[in-house]
């Protein structure tokens, strides 16, 4: 069922940093903040994101992550993972938990104006042949 609202934008990925929650047994790094993994903004709807970044078994949907969009850092929850055959990174569907938060409003502002995508578009296979 289609819960999404309002339109996709099409774009070239865009480079973000995400920071997923660490599991037990993660280790700790003991001076400085811990450095974001290195992700892709692949697209954008009104109220989520699809970011396409390191495979990672350990993340459940529910989970709050830290994402960051030039500089401006904003929490969303996974709600959707999609493992990637034969590929070293997968794709997660995150909500945006604040329509007015600060990441929200910047990442709609840097999309403004771009073309559309429909849905067949978004729910395409990333594996299949010809799929960017």
């Amino acid at each position: 069922m289609e819960r999404r609202i309002g339109h996709r934008s099409d774009h070239d990925g865009i480079a973000i940093r995400w920071w997923p929650p660490r599991g037990p047994g993660a280790p700790r790094r003991l001076f400085g903040p811990r450095k974001g993994l290195a992700a892709e903004l692949v697209d954008v709807s009104l109220t989520g994101l699809l970011v396409e970044a390191p495979a990672n078994e350990e993340l459940r949907v529910g989970d709050t992550i830290t994402v960051e969009v030039d500089g401006i850092t904003g929490p969303v929850t996974l709600r959707r993972v999609v493992a990637v055959p034969g590929s070293p990174t997968w794709r997660y569907g995150v909500e945006l938990l604040d329509l007015t938060a600060a990441l929200t409003v910047h990442v709609h502002a840097k999309l403004a104006g771009r073309p559309h995508v429909s849905a067949p578009q978004w729910h395409r296979d990333p594996g299949a042949p010809g799929s960017a």
